[in-house]
């Protein structure tokens, strides 16, 4: 929406720059993998969790916390696609499906006892989130305040 005009200020997650955008960092997201209750993986013992990880069925987002952007050994091949967290977390409760997501977004079922991580010392990736600005379209005096506020909370 900034990349067009429609909006003035974005905030995402962004390994990918468009020309014509101001990219500030914020913070880092990090990512673990999860399964849910009724998924094999939820109450396998270590000694399981490597075979039954090959052939566990992963879901992938169309954007860019893709398979390209981690080397993690899963298998992709027959998988899921889903477009937002909320479409990644639903698979995931249906015990079919393992798949990444940001862990204060998985805390919620976490400590209900519904999702897991996944070995999380060896499944895990940051990806950085990002305040977008347009380098050409002007902004107004209140954008400039929340773009101000913004940078100022988070010491950038």
């Amino acid at each position: 929406a900034v990349a067009n005009g429609r909006s003035l200020v974005g905030i995402g997650v962004s390994r990918h720059h468009i020309r014509g955008l101001n990219y500030t960092a914020l913070h880092n997201e990090t990512n673990f993998l999860y399964c849910a209750v009724g998924h094999p993986l939820f109450e396998c013992d270590d000694k399981q969790i490597n075979e039954l990880i090959k052939e566990a069925e992963v879901i992938t987002s169309n954007y860019m916390r893709d398979k390209e952007s981690r080397n993690d050994g899963l298998n992709y091949q027959n998988s899921a696609v889903a477009y937002h967290d909320e479409g990644i977390a639903h698979l995931i409760l249906s015990g079919e499906f393992i798949g990444y997501l940001p862990d204060h977004y998985a805390q919620f079922w976490v400590d209900k006892g519904i999702f897991k991580a996944i070995q999380p010392s060896k499944y895990h990736y940051d990806i950085p989130v990002v305040l977008i600005t347009s380098k050409t379209n002007a902004s107004s005096p209140l954008a400039n305040a929340m773009i101000d506020e913004i940078k100022r909370c988070y010491a950038v």
